[in-house]
């Protein structure tokens, strides 16, 4: 019997050691005991050492000693340690305290085992479950998983936030009173899919409208599916149901069908013709061309096409000759989403449309059109009524400048026949006048536009006409015009050109001498909502003019009617030196005739 006991002890894959207890002095030790510290040499080779030398505790031995001590013994107890050659082990401890007959030392008799390949399997689980567990709890949809009864095990954040149980309360409860699930229409409760997927091993999905009814009252439209969990000799140990909350994606799929409705009436409906297409573009990105997917009942009146005989087919085998430009302009419509509206004429119709392209969704235009030829017609006689009417006009701008100008010829010749020098001068105004009116029919002639006349050429023009015509004295006065860019209607042009004129003409005869030089400056401004026409010099000033005359003279008196035709009145002001004359009218026509 000792013999058998020691070839168990000599051969057994356990470690079978004797230490003495109080100082850890080894006695015995089998191969066991070295294989699992990885030792060298034969089991002697150990007997006298300490247990601290030929193993690292990582813990501290005080617990086993004072179990021992306590109870004369352990079993069962699990610990780790390190070898001498740095590799982690795990065993079982087994040991009984004794007395030596011989020595009368207390001595302990072991035996370890060596777990540590569980214990790496074990801490690889862990870490898998661990894994396993943020996974879970990090994706975006719902997770219960149950047992095989079809009771809760598991449940990560999403589900616990759906349905409103937190996963404490809800373990070990059956599915059905944490997952209560009903048809959104019918309000009838939905099958089970545990239930259903336990009974048939097969992956099971949601039916259709399923509605979650959540444990504070909420209401989820949910989708997804539910499959078993398989052991790997087939045996289904539980189901792993995954769900989504899809009540704003079905909010939007109803909204969008309602859109589509509405559109579709309103597409139906419409007095102008419409057609949707899908455009087709060439690898290079170009619109190469688009089928049509429908047309309304305007678009079959208008082009006598049926729509059973369009939808579907491409443009160009509709309308083979159809004009690239139209093309290009309906692929930019879908390439953009910017809407377009534009006039077109096609030569493959011989026809005018107005047309308003769009983008209702990806790689798809609608467009509707009306037919205008008839409109483009009645614009094209229209416009050349009014290029008729403006030759006319130019024509009748062009006698009315003539006949002026022969009068203007006749009172020159009248004048060169007078005797006296004041009625020479009276004529010589009364000329300038009339020449006056004539420059604004030849401006108008010469003009592409007959509504206004640029004042600055007209002015510029008609002042140096009144420095030529004044004959001697003037030679030494300069005239400078500043108008800017305003332009005015031709009413308001004459009265502004005769006031100007006027004006002018009292300054040459009034403010300098014939030995001294001066400056006539001539400016017409806009002011916020008003106009002002402003002729000044640097003469003598007002009261140094003709000091004997009290009457206003006749070109004074003319410039203040013109004034209050225009909505406005005379401003006089001494200057230093010189006198300004000047004219605020208003902007605006009505205010302008209000004035009159």
């Amino acid at each position: 019997m000792n013999e058998l006991l020691r070839r168990l002890v000599e051969f057994t894959g356990d470690g079978v050691y004797r230490y003495r207890f109080d100082d850890g002095v080894i006695l015995l030790a089998n191969r066991g005991f070295l294989q699992i510290l990885e030792l060298d040499g034969d089991p002697e080779s150990v007997v006298g050492k300490r247990l601290s030398e030929v193993l690292v505790y990582t813990a501290p031995p005080g617990l086993i000693r004072r179990t021992i001590l306590e109870k004369g013994g352990v079993t069962g107890y699990e610990y780790h340690f390190k070898t001498l050659k740095g590799h982690d082990r795990w065993v079982v401890h087994d040991s009984v305290l004794h007395t030596d007959p011989k020595t009368g030392a207390r001595c302990v008799d072991a035996l370890i085992k060596d777990i540590t390949e569980r214990k790496q399997a074990e801490r690889l689980a862990a870490m898998e479950r661990e894994k396993l567990m943020v996974t879970l709890h990090s994706i975006g949809d719902a997770v219960i998983a149950t047992d095989c009864e079809g009771r809760v095990e598991l449940m990560n954040a999403v589900a616990v936030q759906l349905t409103g149980w937190p996963e404490a309360e809800a373990r070990g409860r059956p599915l059905p009173e944490v997952f209560r699930i009903v048809n959104e229409y019918t309000r009838q409760p939905c099958e089970n899919p545990v239930a259903k997927v336990l009974k048939t091993g097969q992956v099971v999905g949601l039916a259709n409208h399923t509605c979650l009814l959540s444990r504070h009252g909420e209401e989820f439209c949910i989708a997804d599916s539910g499959a078993p969990i398989r052991m790997p000799n087939g045996e289904v140990t539980g189901v792993v149901l995954v769900f989504r909350d899809v009540t704003e994606q079905r909010r939007a799929a109803e909204r969008l069908a309602e859109s589509e409705v509405r559109f579709r009436t309103l597409f139906h409906s419409m007095v102008g013709a419409s057609a949707l297409h899908e455009m087709i573009f060439d690898e290079a990105g170009r619109p190469r061309d688009y089928v049509f997917l429908d047309v309304n009942p305007a678009f079959e009146q208008m082009t006598g096409l049926r729509r059973d005989d369009v939808v579907g087919r491409r443009v160009l085998e509709v309308i083979p000759n159809l004009e690239p430009e139209w093309m290009e302009r309906y692929g930019q419509v879908v390439r953009t989403g910017e809407p377009a509206h534009f006039t077109q004429y096609s030569a493959a119709l011989g026809r005018w449309y107005e047309v308003t392209a769009f983008r209702p969704s990806p790689g798809r235009f609608a467009v509707t059109f009306l037919d205008v030829t008839e409109r483009h017609r009645a614009a094209e006689r229209m416009a050349a009524a009014l290029r008729e009417k403006e030759a006319l006009l130019r024509e009748v701008h062009h006698r009315v400048k003539n006949n002026l100008q022969i009068m203007s010829s006749l009172i020159s010749l009248q004048a060169a026949g007078a005797r006296s020098e004041s009625t020479r001068a009276v004529l010589r105004e009364m000329q300038s006048r009339v020449k006056s009116m004539a420059l604004i029919h030849e401006k108008l002639y010469q003009s592409e536009n007959l509504a206004d006349i640029p004042l600055q050429n007209y002015l510029q023009t008609l002042t140096d006409h009144a420095l030529r015509s004044f004959g001697r004295g003037a030679e030494a006065v300069r005239l400078r015009v500043d108008c800017g860019r305003v332009a005015l209607d031709p009413d308001r042009t004459v009265s502004c050109g005769l006031i100007v004129n006027e004006l002018v003409w009292n300054a040459l005869k009034h403010a300098f001498s014939a030995a001294k030089s001066g400056e006539i400056a001539v400016q017409f401004r806009r002011d916020k909502d008003s106009y002002r026409l402003m002729v000044a010099d640097n003469g003598v000033g007002l009261k140094m003019r003709n000091p004997g005359r009290r009457r206003r003279s006749l070109g004074l008196q003319l410039v203040e009617t013109l004034a209050s035709q225009l909505g406005g009145a005379l401003e006089v002001a001494e200057l230093t030196p010189g006198t300004a004359f000047a004219v605020r009218f208003p902007m605006k026509r009505d205010a302008e005739k209000g004035g009159e």
